[in-house]
């Protein structure tokens, strides 16, 4: 199916929409169910790492996810925008985050002591794990995982540079839809996850 640039800003604008008029309540409760499904997940429980998104009031909640990741062990890896690409760095705090580009909170440098000389920037390190499980944020999805973003293509840059992820989808219901168009750059989730449903792929 072709759908036009212009279609695809209006599905866009219809999503947002739809999360400013969520009530307050029903986000955090679909927050809280969504956290209770993904964290449940043996794929997501067996993960030795796990690439997330700190989310931002349009898009599917993932605060108690990152906090319970972190709890529970696991390495977490957030993305930082650079340039007209994005990087996945590590954190073991959420508090080590910083609001970067497009108001998206992200890992930051830090300061490490260097003597006399007094303190010297440094950047996080980088993650550098192919195959990591992938929780990845959308405007829309379809049942059998074609994902509409924000227009920006970083994930579909950042995927086809490294296709081995295991890419788990979280959305809201009113995000997933009937059709999306299927185009070249695109790729396709492995599972998509609402605060009450699996669409395995």
């Amino acid at each position: 199916m072709e759908m036009s640039d212009t279609r695809k800003a209006e599905l866009r604008r219809t999503i947002r929409e739809q999360f400013r008029y969520i009530p307050d309540a029903d986000k955090k409760a679909w927050d809280a169910m969504l956290c209770e499904r993904v964290c449940t997940m043996p794929i997501v429980r067996a993960a030795r790492c796990i690439y997330a998104y700190a989310s931002l009031p349009n898009e599917a909640g993932t605060w108690g996810i990152m906090e319970h990741l972190l709890l529970e062990g696991h390495r977490l890896a957030l993305p930082r925008v650079e340039g007209n690409t994005m990087e996945f760095y590590w954190v073991e705090s959420l508090s080590e985050l910083s609001e970067g580009s497009f108001h998206i909170m992200e890992p930051v440098p830090g300061q490490q002591n260097s003597g006399p000389a007094g303190p010297v920037r440094y950047a996080r390190k980088r993650a550098a794990e192919p195959d990591a499980l992938m929780l990845i944020p959308g405007m829309a999805f379809t049942e059998d995982g074609l994902r509409l973003g924000k227009g920006g293509g970083f994930y579909d840059r950042f995927l086809s540079s490294e296709p081995g992820h295991r890419k788990i989808a979280l959305a809201y219901p009113f995000q997933v839809v009937k059709m999306l168009p299927l185009e070249e750059h695109d790729i396709k989730m492995d599972l998509v996850v609402t605060p009450d449903r699996f669409y395995p792929i």
